[in-house]
């Protein structure tokens, strides 16, 4: 196990030492599911267009 420090929380957690990383450093799963959910609300409030 290796910890690794999130970069936008700066909370550390533990991680599987075969996790990849990317360059830009660890995003923990909170950060992650926050992400997730404001850009699938962020598409939701796109008013659709209507098809005549």
């Amino acid at each position: 196990m290796r910890v690794k420090k999130c970069v936008y929380c700066r909370q550390v957690w533990g991680i599987s030492i075969h996790q990849c990383i990317p360059r830009s450093g660890y995003e923990c799963p909170r950060c992650t599911g926050k992400r997730k959910r404001a850009q699938l609300s962020a598409n939701q409030q796109r008013p659709k267009a209507k098809l005549i």
